[in-house]
């Protein structure tokens, strides 16, 4: 029953990632561009967001899901704690369909992890799977990962995780829940790929084409790695700060008080799109492709005022209860981060900085450099990989002597 379990979940996986894309993603676009003209007429993301911040809340009432909570931003946080009821696992999709809808500078896949984990859960409760629970959570998770990034090395993480659950219990390696972690990932690849070929629909790129490397690009790539974990930890306390100012404010209830704040936290998003034009608005895939092919077209003041902008915009959404991930932002900050150094010192500028940037951000994001360095090799081409070796190794730099710092600091 359990390999029938890793069977399902793989084509589930796969199924509901296609579609929540198609929902979540292209469906704002149209949303608010086509359906809502927000890209011709400015003025109307104003209106737009504020109405579709109380729509959210809304559906916060309707699933008695409390709209804010204290985040810590972090990837894998559902796993220790996922959602076992269908009613629950469809609240965490349903919540995360209609905040990215909604504008939430935010990527999808936080909501998409929580579902793969929640169903995991679920299989594994319908099918009595009893010690086997935690393997089958890690299968869907890591058949997420695989359908997302369209790469069976993301399987690699869930099995980091399991091997890192063996060693602090004590346990021995064990064949078999490798080998259904495996058959999970490898279903879901089939599945992405085969959805991909009948509907002709692009997988979703977290990385866009960039020049050819230079020699030069590999220090270019430390430095900027170094600088992205600054960057990493502004964005994670201005992410703390809105939540526990949220938190807060919606614990001195008076009436219609949720309404007020759905209002004001669509408002204030529109104010941050409305100045950062549409470069900076959603969860930052379109905005990362808009700065890739116009990059001749931005100073250096707009590649600041983007990432200022997107900084802010992504820590409220987060902040203020809109539910979402910060992979694709951080690639978006990445960029603009990599053009900007580009823009300053041309003579050093190319792909180094900008994949430097961006392994840096997601270094720092993801929290863990083992499980960066296996994202980024799923995301990036072979020759791109001593690159984001070089990131790496300059977020590590930035972390340590952050540390270093905070210890020196008098209690």
């Amino acid at each position: 029953m359990v390999w029938l379990a890793a069977l399902i979940i793989g084509i589930v996986d796969a199924v509901v990632l296609y579609l929540f894309e198609l929902v979540g993603i292209d469906g704002t676009a149209w949303l608010w561009n086509d359906v809502l003209g927000t890209d011709e007429y400015r003025w109307r993301v104003f209106p737009v967001a504020v109405v579709l911040g109380l729509v959210l809340t809304a559906v916060y009432k309707l699933v008695k899901v409390k709209r804010v909570r204290e985040t810590s931003g972090d990837l894998l946080e559902e796993l220790q704690d996922p959602p076992s009821t269908l009613a629950s696992i469809g609240a965490v999709l349903l919540i995360g369909a209609v905040s990215l809808l909604a504008g939430a500078s935010l990527g999808p896949e936080a909501s998409l992890m929580a579902f793969s984990a929640g169903f995991g859960a679920f299989l594994a409760a319908k099918m009595k799977a009893g010690s086997d629970k935690q393997v089958l959570v890690l299968a869907s998770v890591g058949a997420l990962l695989v359908a997302f990034v369209h790469s069976v090395l993301l399987v690699l993480i869930p099995l980091l995780i399991l091997w890192q659950s063996w060693k602090r219990s004590g346990q021995k390696f064990k064949v078999r829940p490798v080998l259904i972690i495996l058959l999970a990932g490898v279903v879901a690849y089939g599945t992405i790929y085969g959805i991909r070929l009948l509907t002709g629909a692009p997988g979703v790129g977290l990385i866009p084409a960039l020049p050819e490397l230079a020699p030069r690009d590999f220090a270019i790539a430390a430095l900027l790695g170094f600088v992205s974990g600054l960057l990493a930890l502004t964005l994670n306390f201005l992410v703390k700060m809105f939540s526990q100012t949220s938190l807060t404010v919606v614990k001195a209830k008076y009436p219609g008080s949720d309404w007020v704040f759905g209002a004001v936290a669509g408002l204030a998003l529109a104010f941050l799109y409305y100045a950062g034009s549409p470069v900076v608005q959603f969860s930052g895939k379109i905005g990362s492709e808009m700065l890739v092919e116009n990059a001749a077209q931005f100073t250096a003041i707009a590649l600041i005022g983007f990432i200022l902008i997107k900084l802010i915009a992504t820590a409220w959404s987060d902040g203020t209860g809109y539910r979402g991930g910060l992979v694709f932002p951080s690639v978006f900050i990445g960029i603009a981060l990599g053009l900007l150094f580009t823009q300053l010192f041309p003579q050093f500028g190319g792909s180094g900085a900008i994949i430097g940037a961006i392994a840096g951000m997601l270094t720092a994001v993801i929290g863990s450099p083992v499980m960066a360095a296996v994202f980024l090799i799923a995301a990036l081409p072979f020759s791109l990989w001593p690159i984001a070796a070089c990131a790496i190794v300059g977020t590590l730099i930035f972390s340590f002597l952050l540390k270093r710092i905070q210890k020196k600091k008098p209690a």
